[in-house]
């Protein structure tokens, strides 16, 4: 076919699979060949083009692809409300078209990762469309800085339809990976202003519609708390079943939800609701409530509230928060309660109606029930600590781990005092070196310096080589971090793993991960594997403004075949870092019977369920840890009344008593010596219950999720313990990475209901 091109100031099209070359919003490159259209002028052409990119679509006889305006009520194409995290899955959103003929393939979304390589994004599902089929879909992405550049393309098994977006930040407020993130569902919180302003990072809000639900658990994971909100139940109707799944995986994996109740509580409570799996307790009725006065003395407002409608509830799961008097008897107003490694909690009143919206205790009560995003504020000297830790590039204790896994003891480091003793030889002898070599020992003309030269130059190269084979004896270093938590209740397994993977030489790797055996025998286990990202504003770091383009040969990460990286390079004697989460069933009957006395005292019986045995063993519970002497081994029993218990946050923050005084051991956010890392991962896994930001000095909002503190609050014992074995096989083309070359750290957390003493 003839190759047409046209040229507006705002867009390069050309038809025939060309490439375009353009800045602005958007290239068009469809290289799907299409038949020749009627027409003839191109005038005329041309004017179609112009008209067709006014609406945002390219119209041909072929396929199209395009993000969907952000301006189209039904949805809004990256993120949440317009709003998009980077370092987090994303979801985007697309429309595609068919010509004449029917065509199939998959989506393929390209970016560039935290490190500037481009990288793409290869679908599940293969998608099937029949000829002139117009259809919208949903792909996931991870963006690698806060200027990004987007590529959504179509392939199929002959060709690719591409489309370019130079800037994503057009399109969506990106935001820093750190930054909370509240997405509402079923209408509009006002903004709350006044004491989140004071808090050191700014709460975002993001209103979504049905069609802006993720259909995939990961597509929630920029989410730090999801509020849905039930006084117009109308605008959940859209909500398809393979959203509510999605909704419903990504709380049991650890997000966290907040459910507002009031006037519909008993269409919400019918079982036959997809909302009904979040409540806590048997439905009573729907009341008026006219005694406020409780609420505004917890929520410390001078301001009477209103009567308002409030949802009943008998035999609440969980922790009531806050109750309220009607009558005679109390009423659970805020329920928080677990659902598998995450965390539901219950309001009694629609928080998105009158008299709530304009009341003023709200600047009491959201941030306390957006968990944790206000408490445990830093000390004093904020200002003083983020310019100290600027140097280090990051903020939160998820680089502080990286920091400390970017450290390979298989690798020698040369010291700086060798290197510089090298470059100084150097230059002498390719300077007076020479001079003296050839006038004065050799009597030889100074022409000879265009052999000597050289040869120096050779040698020098040659001796780099040899040390730097001598260094890292030619092997790829892994050290590899992970976390695997088992909820004995739903019977599911979580993974969490990092891995720093240390390359001697230029290479591609092929990767995957692999749970082990001994710990769930689920083929159908979900593996998410992807670039990690440095939640920090440095070089390298997420929150840097950088753009790169979307040039060279990019690695791919694949969600057909079980969570692989295909192709990544990884230059000479250099490290890239992954993280991966997966998901399975597993087989874990226990025979543990806890039961909490009103002092929160544990007593019982507690089992190590798994396939594996446990060293440095601990039982926690609300603000207990009862510790276990030895090896809990496979299916062993222990008895909880003969262990001794201490404070659980005296444990985390190792506090001595001196001088009978308690002193708490110093955090040190910049220490990442490679033997640090089990303390990092012991906060990691318990930020809230250590104090937070207030004794870290560091934030958890890059991947909070594996701070399970909510757990031991709402009901839940867990069992903590370390494997001297790893848990996960990490492959590279089918072959199993060498373990003598690596560093693992592997930690097992299970989750056990508690029983309340009755009285």
């Amino acid at each position: 076919m003839a190759q047409k091109s046209f040229h507006l100031p705002w867009l390069s099209y050309r038809s025939g699979g060309g490439n375009p070359v353009g800045s602005a919003p958007f290239d068009v490159r469809p290289s799907v060949p299409c038949p020749r259209g009627q027409g003839g002028a191109t005038v005329v052409i041309a004017g179609l083009v112009w008209l067709a990119s006014l609406a945002g679509v390219i119209a041909s006889d072929g396929i199209s692809i395009e993000l969907i305006d952000h301006q189209d009520l039904s949805a809004t194409a990256i993120g949440f409300g317009g709003q998009y995290k980077v370092g987090h899955w994303t979801p985007v959103r697309l429309r595609l078209k068919t010509g004449a003929a029917a065509c199939r393939g998959h989506i393929v979304l390209k970016t560039h990762d935290s490190d500037g390589q481009s990288v793409e994004f290869v679908q599940q599902e293969e998608v099937s469309l029949a000829a002139n089929e117009e259809r919208s879909l949903v792909g996931y992405i991870r963006f690698g800085s806060l200027e990004s550049q987007l590529s959504v393309g179509f392939q199929t098994d002959q060709d690719r339809v591409t489309r370019v977006y130079q800037r994503v930040s057009d399109l969506a407020t990106a935001r820093r990976s750190t930054d909370p993130l509240v997405v509402v569902l079923g209408g509009e919180l006002p903004p709350v202003t006044t004491p989140i302003q004071a808090a050191p990072t700014k709460i975002s809000y993001a209103a979504v519609a049905a069609a802006e639900m993720p259909d995939r658990w990961h597509g929630y994971e920029a989410v730090d708390t999801l509020i849905l909100l039930t006084g117009q139940l109308s605008a959940f109707d859209g909500v398809t079943q393979p959203q509510w799944s999605a909704l419903d995986r990504w709380v049991q994996l650890g997000g966290r939800l907040v459910l507002s109740v009031g006037r519909n509580g008993a269409a919400v409570f019918d079982s036959q609701h997809p909302l009904a799996r979040f409540n806590p307790g048997q439905f009573v009725g729907v009341r008026q409530q006219a005694e406020t006065a409780e609420l505004e003395s917890i929520f410390a407002s001078s301001e009477q509230l209103s009567a308002f409608d409030m949802t009943a509830i008998r035999n609440p799961q969980g922790v009531v928060e806050v109750s309220i008097a009607r009558g005679n008897e109390q009423q659970a107003f805020w329920v928080r309660f677990a659902r598998g490694m995450g965390q539901v909690d219950l309001i009694a009143a629609d928080l998105g109606l009158s008299p709530w919206t304009s009341w003023s205790g709200r600047i009491s009560l959201m941030p306390r029930l957006i968990d944790g995003l206000s408490a445990g504020r830093p000390r004093k000297g904020l200002d003083m600590r983020v310019e100290k830790l600027a140097h280090v590039g990051y903020r939160d204790i998820v680089g502080q781990l990286r920091g400390a896994m970017d450290q390979f003891e298989n690798v020698r480091i040369f010291p700086f005092g060798l290197v510089a003793a090298l470059i100084a030889l150097y230059a002498l002898l390719i300077g007076p070196g020479d001079f003296f070599m050839l006038r004065r020992w050799l009597a030889l003309r100074m022409q000879w310096t265009w052999l000597t030269f050289p040869l120096l130059a050779i040698l020098f190269c040659l001796l780099a080589i040899g040390l730097s084979r001598y260094r890292d004896q030619g092997q790829v270093v892994v050290n590899k971090v992970e976390i695997i938590d088992v909820d004995t209740q739903s019977g599911r397994v979580r993974g969490t793993t990092w891995a720093q993977l240390y390359s001697p030489r230029q290479a591609q790797y092929d990767l995957s991960l692999t749970p082990s055996g001994r710990l769930t025998t689920d083929e159908n286990a979900e593996v998410l594997m992807c670039w990690q990202g440095l939640p920090g504003d440095g070089l390298g770091g997420l929150g840097s403004p950088s753009t790169n383009r979307l040039t060279g040969k990019a690695y791919e990460v694949s969600f057909r075949s079980g969570g692989q990286l295909r192709g990544l390079s990884v230059p000479v004697a250099s490290s890239k870092s992954l993280s991966v989460r997966w998901s399975a069933k597993v087989s874990a009957g226990s025979e543990s019977q806890l039961v909490a006395d009103r002092r929160h005292f544990l007593r019982g019986e507690i089992q190590n369920p798994l396939n594996v045995d446990l060293v440095d063993a601990v039982v926690l519970y609300q603000n207990s840890s009862y510790m276990i002497d030895g090896v809990l081994r496979s299916g062993q029993v222990v008895s909880l009344n003969q262990l001794s218990h201490k404070d659980l946050r005296w444990k985390l923050q190792q506090r001595v008593v001196v001088s009978n005084r308690d002193v708490s051991t110093q955090w040190d956010p910049e220490d990442v010596r490679p033997g640090h890392v089990p303390r990092i991962l012991e906060l990691m896994m318990f930020y809230g219950a250590a104090g937070g930001e207030s004794y870290v000095d560091l934030t958890h909002r890059y991947q909070s999720y594996v701070d399970l503190s909510a757990a031991l609050r709402t009901g839940r014992a867990i069992l903590l313990g370390r494997c001297h074995e790893s848990l996960s096989d990490l492959s590279d083309q089918q072959k199993l990475l060498s373990a003598d070359a690596n560093a693992h750290w592997t930690y097992v957390r299970v989750l056990f209901p508690v029983e309340m003493q009755q009285p």
